[in-house]
């Protein structure tokens, strides 16, 4: 879609409906914007008039109107499994539901994946899968442990409420949950405890 006037910026728009759900719109070269709606949680796929609607409520400056196209599909999660390929097939980012299941990012995934696979396939051109599925698990087996976790519990309202409080309050909250939203940041016992300290003082 056309990017509004003004300084490029990157809007990620929160709300809970039935179900946890967010609008975007991400600059893409200073003329135009890829802007979206997405929800978590459904059984059901949602109908096509209600993540419109939902996109023109969220969005302030009315860019879906101008919108050259709107397609939607549903993000294969990595709290769903990650399939990295079988026999000489190697599967990458999204092919290998390599989407953060807080946020659906998927593009630092896609970019790091697939280096991995290169590599691999480089050093072992007719055996690539196990050695590519253990350089992907050790860049991203704990991170991709924690957002399964984080994603459990965001599922519900009181918690999500919380960790946001917590991020306001708390930069170094607000770095974790970032890394751990679109980066490759995992919790270990002490920032899991940064975690726990800052959610009970956001209870209080």
């Amino acid at each position: 879609a056309p990017a509004p006037s003004g300084p490029s910026e990157m809007l990620l728009i929160w709300e809970r409906v039935d179900v946890l759900a967010y609008a975007w719109s991400f600059p893409i070269d200073g003329r135009r914007c890829n802007v979206g709606y997405g929800v978590f949680g459904t059984r059901q796929p949602p109908r096509r008039t209600v993540l419109t609607a939902r996109l023109a409520a969220l969005l302030p400056h009315g860019a879906h109107t101008e919108a050259g196209s709107i397609r939607g599909h549903r993000l294969p999660l990595s709290n769903g499994g990650v399939c990295l390929g079988r026999g000489r097939v190697l599967l990458a980012g999204d092919a290998a539901s390599l989407i953060n299941p807080i946020t659906g990012e998927g593009i630092y995934y896609a970019l790091l994946s697939g280096r991995l696979a290169a590599s691999a396939a480089l050093r072992s051109p007719t055996a690539a899968l196990p050695g590519y599925r253990a350089m992907l698990r050790a860049a991203l087996g704990g991170h991709l442990r924690s957002t399964r976790w984080l994603a459990a519990i965001a599922g519900r309202s009181r918690v999500l409420d919380l960790l946001v409080r917590a991020a306001a309050r708390s930069p170094a909250t607000l770095e974790l949950l970032a890394d751990l939203a679109f980066g490759k940041g995992s919790l270990t016992p002490a920032t899991a405890f940064t975690v726990s300290r800052a959610l009970a003082a956001t209870a209080v």
